[in-house]
């Protein structure tokens, strides 16, 4: 479908600016979910004062490990838990 065959309702919500009718909130899967959980938890315990790699080993201690990939199932690395952090 090409930009000029837009349906009707579509074509007059973007002319509002409203963007709802485009796009739906979708809902996040569960592993975002468990992400967004291990990311709170990684900076509770970096506020503590503990190093990455003892917050990569008290998220595995909680069941927050690697879920794709060549590590699957294994402790988050020290990077990885400095990119949650944002560091």
């Amino acid at each position: 479908m090409s930009g000029r065959q837009i349906r009707p309702s579509i074509r007059s919500s973007r002319r509002r600016g409203d963007r709802s009718a485009v796009r739906g909130r979708a809902q996040q899967p569960a592993d975002c979910r468990l992400a967004l959980h291990a990311r709170r938890l990684a900076r509770r315990l970096r506020k503590k004062g503990l190093s990455l790699r003892e917050i990569a080993a008290r998220l595995a201690q909680k069941g927050f490990v690697t879920i794709k990939g060549a590590r699957e199932g294994q402790p988050y690395l020290a990077q990885s838990i400095k990119v949650m952090l944002g560091e």
